[in-house]
């Protein structure tokens, strides 16, 4: 095995990938996060416990672990919804940027209603005005589809629905109506639409873009004169005092008059972003003035579907302002079994080789080899069944184990020939590194469980993990102690039982995979649950 091996170009991997099966530029395990293949997730999608209840018409949370499928669940009911599907009658609106609300709270400033009303409708109207005014489709037949729809969503918005939408517009998302984006949308609705820049913006500013398209074949377009209508409006400001129920409403109302049946909020990806995203108890901090605030969440019309981390859920319990019998106690809670895990696999494989390779098997070397109790299996079932106990019930760390499956491979062997075993050994010590098996702390017994090894505590040190596991992670040491002893004691005892903790869970103190010591503020538990 080459201890630094050269990297493989990239044209040479795909040469590789190519002969295995898969489709042009596709590599089944490149990405582990959801966004990053957008196209193809609403293909490979495995549904999951609850995903009926979860795509329905009711608001709901949906708590998992980070990297347990939220992200793929909600680009699939993105996908399910305009405007990416430009056909379907419920408004989908994607919400996963909350820099405007990280910055309130970095501020020191209390997140009001208004801060989560304003965020709500900037991303609802830029979801409705590309449903109104989509982006170019692929094929020629997808184009005349979406037109025609759009067309029709158009007829649909009277001219006092269009100056309410043009009015929103203007207050909560201005740069959808800059002048590029007009130009660049007119554009898409007639490609032969290319008039001077200096004469567009002319009309733009004198808010006459419906004498311009008089002069072009766009005069008689339904899309186009609801688009230079929305610029043309001359609208004074609007001093009448409304309630965020009434202007949650009014959008609403906006959206039903396009022809949707209703509009879903998907708040996603808060356990994502950097500066939350291991903090369980600030990201309860973000969302719980809106779940506390029933009176929005529960306008006709809508739906909300929070994707939160599993870390967030026992926090979010323990605050007063969060109803349970309308929230928390509807919320559904993801989990993968090794079977579901087995089917997204088989999916993902399928997926990105167009049904060429429909499961491991096809990928590996047709030999025989011994599990750990000396039975035969074939090298791929071997190889797929300790790469679904390796993933521990994550559909992320099941594509982190392909990804150093193949790397093992092009490092050992280079970009040709089948998977071999040394693939999978080589790629499970570096997944191993990489993603320790989770560390499960039960509230109510000292024995804890590291993967699928059973470790028995004692009654402190148990007590020790349940603290800091109870702390969202991070214990100050003189609270530790307080808590264990009943009173500040030196370091001794403390490191002492942080040593025996180590030994047990076989955790490295030079490179810890559970147990962090914190150097002036105590302790730090990762990778773990609670259960």
């Amino acid at each position: 095995m080459l201890v630094n091996p050269p990297q493989t170009p990239q044209s040479e991997i795909d040469t590789w990938l190519a002969a295995l099966g898969f489709s042009p530029g596709r590599h089944p395990f490149q990405y582990t996060n959801a966004d990053d293949e957008r196209d193809l997730i609403p293909r490979s999608f495995v549904d999951v416990e609850g995903y009926e209840q979860i795509k329905g018409s009711k608001t709901i949370i949906v708590f998992a672990p980070k990297g347990g499928g939220k992200s793929a669940l909600r680009l699939v009911l993105a996908n399910q919804a305009a405007p990416l599907s430009p056909e379907k009658e419920i408004l989908a609106v994607e919400c996963t940027d909350f820099d405007l609300l990280l910055q309130k709270q970095h501020e020191a400033q209390p997140l009001t209603i208004i801060e989560y009303l304003y965020w709500l409708l900037r991303a609802g109207l830029k979801s409705l005005f590309d449903a109104l005014f989509p982006v170019q489709r692929s094929t020629f037949t997808e184009i005349a589809v979406t037109k025609d729809i759009q067309s029709k969503r158009a007829e649909s918005l009277l001219p006092p629905a269009r100056f309410r939408l043009a009015r929103c517009l203007r207050q909560y998302h201005p740069t959808l109506l800059g002048a590029e984006t007009l130009y660049e949308r007119f554009n898409w609705l007639d490609p032969s639409f290319k008039p001077d820049w200096e004469k567009f913006i002319d009309y733009f500013h004198r808010k006459e873009l419906h004498e311009l398209l008089q002069t072009t074949p766009l005069h008689t377009n339904v899309s186009a004169r609801l688009l230079a209508s929305l610029n043309d409006y001359m609208i004074a400001a609007d001093d009448s005092k409304v309630t965020p129920k009434e202007q949650m409403q009014e959008f609403v109302n906006l959206v039903q008059a396009a022809g949707f049946t209703a509009v879903h909020f998907l708040v996603d990806r808060l356990d994502e972003t950097s500066t939350t995203a291991s903090k369980p108890q600030m990201q309860a901090d973000i969302l719980e003035p809106l779940l506390a605030h029933l009176v929005l969440l529960e306008t006709p019309g809508t739906a909300f579907k929070f994707f939160l981390s599993k870390e967030a859920r026992d926090v979010l319990l323990e605050r007063p302002t969060i109803r349970r019998d309308r929230l928390t106690d509807q919320a559904l809670t993801i989990t993968w079994s090794r079977e579901r895990l087995k089917a997204l696999l088989d999916a993902r494989l399928n997926t990105y080789s167009d049904g060429e390779v429909q499961e491991l098997l096809q990928l590996c070397r047709e030999i025989k080899v011994k599990d750990s109790n000396s039975q035969d299996f074939w090298l791929g079932e071997w190889i797929e069944m300790e790469m679904l106990q390796q993933a521990q019930g994550s559909p992320r760390l099941l594509l982190k184990a392909g990804q150093f499956l193949f790397q093992a491979h092009l490092d050992q062997f280079g970009p040709r020939g089948l998977l071999e075993k040394e693939d999978w050994d080589v790629g499970k010590k570096a997944l191993v590194k990489n993603s320790p098996p989770l560390l499960k702390i039960s509230r109510h017994s000292s024995i804890v469980i590291v993967g699928n090894r059973e470790v028995k505590l004692s009654s402190q040190e148990h007590q020790f993990l349940l603290i800091l596991a109870t702390a969202n992670g991070l214990c100050d040491r003189d609270i530790l102690a307080k808590k264990i002893w009943g009173s500040d004691i030196n370091d001794d005892p403390i490191y002492k039982i942080v040593n025996r903790i180590r030994n047990k869970l076989r955790d490295n103190a030079k490179d810890p995979s559970y147990l962090i010591t914190e150097r002036g503020k105590g302790f730090r538990l990762i990778h773990y649950e609670l259960i």
